[in-house]
């Protein structure tokens, strides 16, 4: 935080940042004789003496004088109209609005649904508890209505559901079990209420085959009553 006070009025003014206060000297609102002060050290001194404000203060053009006798007058005047020029001092908010900018983007990227795969429509069974939240680390497999069976999330495939057999089910598995393994991730078993028992049986005794033991059963919450 950087402080002005202005020579001619004594007034005080902050400044968030040095970035702010050099951009009031280029606009003329500071001159060479207004004191600074930042909040790491507490004595006044002339901007014209600051090193970071020295290069930004507005340089006043006055018209060569006629006689040699109204210069100094000259110089007054023209000293009072940079003053009265700076009027109102108002904060720069073109720092703050670029954070706000990407403090918008980093929630918008955070709030988006890190799981979208694509994943074939499945009418989940319903449970008294809702299943655990799943991650974007977590590798799917889904049976749907017809029984068919798909992956997705295995870390270097594509992101997009691909159908796989019983054989494809148990290789894939095989050749990523490490990061089941170190916990890294977990597998999500999402079945349709509507198949068959035997084939959730089957994916997951292929499953327990490979090794893998943290396996979570994707559910919908029950339907209240009306």
């Amino acid at each position: 935080m950087w402080r002005l006070r202005k020579t001619g009025t004594g007034k005080e003014y902050a400044a968030a940042d040095l970035r702010t206060l050099q951009y009031w000297c280029r606009d003329g609102k500071v001159l060479g004789d207004d004191l600074v002060r930042s909040d790491e050290d507490a004595d006044w001194r002339p901007a014209g003496q600051v090193f970071d404000l020295a290069g930004h203060l507005r340089r006043v053009r006055q018209p060569a004088p006629t006689m040699r006798s109204t210069s100094a007058r000259g110089d007054a005047a023209a000293r009072g109209r940079a003053r009265a020029d700076t009027g109102d001092i108002e904060p720069d908010l073109t720092s703050m609005m670029d954070m706000a900018f990407i403090l918008v983007i980093l929630l918008i990227v955070i709030s988006t649904p890190a799981f979208n795969r694509a994943l074939p429509p499945v009418k989940l069974p319903e449970a008294g508890t809702i299943g655990p939240v799943q991650q974007a680390e977590d590798v799917t497999v889904s049976v749907d209505d017809q029984e068919n069976i798909t992956i997705a999330g295995l870390p270097g495939e594509p992101k997009a559901a691909r159908p796989v057999g019983i054989a494809e089910l148990e290789r894939q598995l095989g050749k990523h079990k490490a990061i089941f393994a170190t916990g890294r991730a977990k597998l999500v078993l999402r079945g349709d209420r509507s198949i068959v028992y035997g084939t959730i049986v089957r994916v997951m005794d292929t499953v327990m085959k490979v090794g893998i033991r943290d396996i979570s059963m994707a559910v919908d919450p029950p339907t209240r009553d009306r």
